[in-house]
Order: structure tokens, then C-alpha cells, then sequence
């Protein structure tokens, strides 16, 4: 089997964001099969899920394998591991946003937000374990 990918990895659009959310809970998938799981929910042409696939290999975040017995079927899978994609577009949030304060971010969500006290006594766990590993 020959792998090919091209180029390097940038920012992955909102769209790209659903095609990968299937390659990566299926590891190694035909486009065909992204097309059964994407199609219902969102519209999309075949097409369009398939150019969404080469913007994804291009980018060297999906890599793909030729079948040797049919030229013609390729499988894809993710070169990209998905925690470091969510860590890495959640930094842009918050520099985007926020001007990389969490703090702030934090700070606007509790405010904006209306959050039960099962929700706020998470928060102010996970932030009390935070605290924790500093000291």
C-alpha cells in the first residue's frame, strides 16, 4: 500500500472539522463511508465531501492508503492526532477572542452564561485542581 499526504497541516474549517470528527472515530474509512455519515445531517453533495477530504489531505491531516486489489479505493485516516487539533484551535479562540486571557474567557462565559450549580461546582473543581498542581 502507498500512503501519500502533501503540504503542511494549517487551520481546519469549520466543515473540515465534521469530516475529520469521522475519520476520526472510524481510524480508517473510505470516503464512501464519510459520505453515509456526513450526507444525512448535513446536506452536503458527495462532491463536496470529497473536495472537504482533499483540503484535508493537502493540508497533511489526513493521509490516505490505495487499495492494491482496486486502484480506484482509497483509505483515508487521520495523521492528525484530534486532542492536539482541539488544543491548537483552542488557543486561536482564545487569542482570537480573548486576547489569550482564559481568564477572560472564563470570566465572560460565567457571566453570559446561565450555568446550574451541578455546572458551577464543576468549574470551581476543576479550577481548585488546577490551583492544586501549581502549589
Amino acid at each position: 500500500m502507498i500512503t501519500i499526504f502533501k503540504n503542511n497541516p494549517s487551520k481546519i474549517s469549520d466543515a473540515e472539522w465534521q469530516v475529520m470528527d469521522v475519520i476520526w472515530n472510524e481510524g480508517r474509512t473510505t470516503s464512501q463511508n464519510i459520505v453515509k455519515h456526513l450526507e444525512p445531517n448535513t446536506k452536503w453533495s458527495e462532491r463536496t465531501i470529497k473536495t472537504l477530504i482533499g483540503r484535508l489531505v493537502k493540508k497533511e491531516i489526513v493521509g490516505y492508503d490505495v487499495d492494491p486489489g482496486d486502484k480506484r479505493l482509497y483509505y483515508y485516516y487521520p495523521l492528525a492526532d484530534r486532542e492536539k487539533c482541539i488544543k491548537e484551535e483552542t488557543s486561536m479562540f482564545l487569542k482570537k477572542f480573548y486576547n489569550g486571557a482564559i481568564s477572560s474567557m472564563i470570566s465572560n462565559f460565567v457571566k453570559e452564561e446561565e450555568l446550574t450549580d451541578a455546572e458551577l461546582d464543576e468549574l470551581v473543581k476543576i479550577l481548585k485542581s488546577a490551583k492544586s498542581k501549581e502549589d
